[in-house]
């Protein structure tokens, strides 16, 4: 299994792969933890109301390589999702993980850039159902 699979999936790599150390995230309900090639960011997606009740959350995971860009993966997003313009940006990582990539044309180089992309991503499909 791939290093990447093994980080979606939640199985911590080898130690002589890489060692992780975590650390506290902006987004207190996101955990963080750093590897040697880069740092992977494990939440969950939210939308709120105006009010600040959540309307919609799906897990995700955003992996920040410096230089290269974030890597965003989300965990079996609904189909309403998929069907949005950036939505076909979506690719199964592969047939049995339930996990998506999101492939853009200039990824986020951060995680707090990556997160309020999908975040908005998602809004758009409740933008005319949220109730204030």
């Amino acid at each position: 299994m791939s290093l990447l699979l093994q980080v979606l999936n939640g199985i911590k790599p080898k130690p002589d792969r890489c060692k992780a150390h975590p650390t506290v995230c902006s987004a207190p309900t996101w955990q963080v933890l750093h590897y040697s090639h880069c740092t992977v960011y494990t939440g969950t997606f939210t939308v709120y109301r105006p009010g600040g009740k959540p309307i919609f959350q799906i897990p995700g995971k955003v992996v920040v390589q410096p230089g290269l860009g974030s890597d965003v993966y989300l965990f079996n997003p609904p189909a309403e999702l998929r069907a949005l313009p950036a939505g076909s940006c979506l690719q199964l990582v592969s047939p049995d993980s339930g996990w998506f990539k999101l492939h853009w044309a200039r990824p986020a180089l951060d995680f707090d850039n990556s997160r309020a992309f999908v975040e908005d991503m998602i809004a758009q499909l409740f933008s005319k159902k949220i109730i204030c």
